[in-house]
């Protein structure tokens, strides 16, 4: 869903509706604000690294101020199969302390 308006009105009652969120934000530069509602009320956020200066900055970011635990990015042409995001996910889960 976009987050354009009239849309991000939607959000909190997705939210209260119970409904688990996730968005693609194929074309955030991390810099303008146009992504963020959608950001930060997602549980589940996937980006593009292609405009990013520093993804791990605004993986962070995502994870900091919004719901979102999970935060995927890969640049264009970057895509992984199901058991190598799994392996990869396991392996900064391992890395960061096994904490959620």
């Amino acid at each position: 869903m976009p987050s354009t308006p009239p849309r991000a009105f939607a959000l909190p009652l997705l939210r209260e509706a119970g409904l688990t969120l996730s968005t693609d934000l194929h074309n955030r530069d991390g810099v303008n604000t146009h992504h963020e509602p959608l950001a930060q009320a997602a549980d589940l956020v996937l980006a593009s690294t292609t405009a990013l200066a520093d993804p791990g900055r605004t993986m962070r970011r995502i994870v900091e101020r919004g719901r979102a635990r999970t935060v995927v990015a890969s640049a264009a042409g970057d895509a992984v199969g199901r058991d190598e995001l799994l392996a990869r996910a396991a392996a900064l889960d391992a890395a960061d302390g096994g904490s959620p």
